[in-house]
């Protein structure tokens, strides 16, 4: 897809071909690479179509500095869907280490020229200490390996806009970062499992609701569970950590999971007017049918209208597991009062076969064999 739209430059040597890629959901303007040689790459793509070029669309790529990059290969690059903020991405690499990135753009005036010139750097805000110890419990196969060279960090993850990070290892080797590239991080460790116990980590997807806490849910191949880790700072005080599992309702490991982990407006409640349109909406007249009881969120009036409704709302968050054995299960990810929130909100069988892809959506769930 990217090689049909997309023209790259400089051009990459296959040497530094790309190891991890990121390709942003949003617009599909940016993209982050990862490459062999442990240095990363942002690409912005233009959208208007240059006649020099042939009609493709045309792109800046920014290269980090040599002293940032990792040593070795990049495994994971990503970086969260915002529309707001400066833009930044994190990546972890063969060499055990965490980096956060940002992608600083400066504006110079020229002499005669309306448009003044743009230029973009990247810089490297926090990279992780590498870790020497191995975690308690492990075999001594393990601790010779460690020893020799620390295990890759194989998947990444951010939050921009409350500065955490977190990266994990195959042997589930989980840390979190607070306070991302204000030189104060915290950083909390956790044990998610053996390999050699639990198999492979294969799946860890981050969520946070503020500067001080996290949820991190991690999965380990062909396994029938998956964990939610909420990590809650205190001031001066050892981290508090809190552990949940859940379980598949149907023998059968998990072969597929989709975490849709960002809040959504409940359907009861009104869409939100852009601002142009507010002053125009609190002349209407009300609702011919006030919002029942049950309503967990009743409908803002203009004037309290939050300006982010990811920030306030509390609906939406959901994960979608599929088994090997085609039975598919939808699970809440924020605790319903009254319910055992370790059971899925549903289990059906969807397919006859492996399920290898799950996706959800406004209560649509579609599922791949």
């Amino acid at each position: 897809m990217l090689s049909a739209n997309v023209h790259l430059r400089p051009q990459l040597d296959q040497s530094a071909s790309p190891s991890a890629v990121y390709m942003s959901p949003r617009s599909q303007t940016r993209a982050i690479w990862g490459l062999i040689d442990g240095s990363c790459v942002h690409t912005t793509l233009a959208t208007k179509s240059q006649s020099s070029q042939g009609g493709r669309a045309a792109s800046v790529n920014v290269i980090s500095a040599f002293a940032d990059s990792h040593e070795g290969e990049v495994c994971d690059v990503w970086m969260e869907d915002r529309a707001d903020g400066p833009v930044r991405w994190v990546s972890g690499g063969e060499d055990g280490r965490v980096k956060y990135w940002q992608l600083v753009t400066t504006e110079t005036p020229r002499s005669g020229k309306r448009n003044p010139e743009i230029t973009s750097t990247m810089e490297c805000l926090f990279s992780s200490p590498v870790i020497e110890d191995t975690l308690p419990g492990r075999s001594e196969a393990v601790r010779r390996r460690q020893t020799g060279k620390p295990d890759d960090v194989i998947l990444v993850r951010c939050s921009a806009e409350h500065g955490i990070v977190c990266g994990i290892t195959e042997d589930g080797d989980l840390r979190v970062w607070f306070g991302a590239g204000t030189g104060t991080e915290r950083d909390v460790r956790i044990d998610a499992g053996s390999a050699e116990d639990m198999g492979v980590v294969k799946r860890m997807e981050l969520e946070s609701r503020g500067r001080s806490s996290a949820s991190v849910l991690v999965h380990h191949y062909r396994s029938s569970v998956f964990t939610r880790f909420d990590i809650a700072l205190n001031n001066d005080e050892k981290p508090s950590i809190t552990t949940r599992t859940f379980t598949s309702p149907v023998p059968g490991a998990f072969s597929a999971i989709q975490a849709s982990l960002r809040s959504s407006l409940a359907i009861s409640t009104g869409t939100p007017a852009p601002p142009a349109l507010s002053a125009v909406e609190s002349t209407s007249e009300e609702p011919s049918e006030p919002p029942t009881p049950g309503d967990a969120s009743p409908l803002p009036t203009p004037s309290e209208t939050p300006s982010s409704n990811r920030a306030v709302s509390e609906y939406g968050r959901l994960v979608a597991t599929g088994d090997e054995h085609g039975v598919a299960c939808l699970w809440a990810w924020d605790q319903i009062p009254g319910r055992n929130g370790d059971t899925p909100l549903r289990a059906w069988a969807a397919v006859s076969g492996r399920i290898t892809a799950i996706e959800v959506s406004c209560g649509l769930v579609a599922v791949g064999r």
